[in-house]
């Protein structure tokens, strides 16, 4: 079995905001990319996109 990664504190927490406006949190190994956060105009309703990656793992589509 594979073992669990250690829990990031809050001291260990990078967050960017990128010029589109997305948010980038970086979490140890682990890089995670929100979307759409600053659309949600409405108090009922949040729609946004999530996407999370390993830092060695980068693929970049064109």
């Amino acid at each position: 079995m594979q073992e669990a990664a250690p829990i990031a504190t809050a001291e260990a927490l990078d967050v960017k905001q990128t010029e589109g406006g997305e948010l980038l949190f970086t979490f140890g190994e682990r890089v995670w990319r929100i979307r759409g956060w600053q659309k949600n105009l409405g108090p009922e309703q949040m729609r946004v996109n999530v996407h999370r990656q390993r830092r060695a793992c980068r693929v970049r589509v064109f």
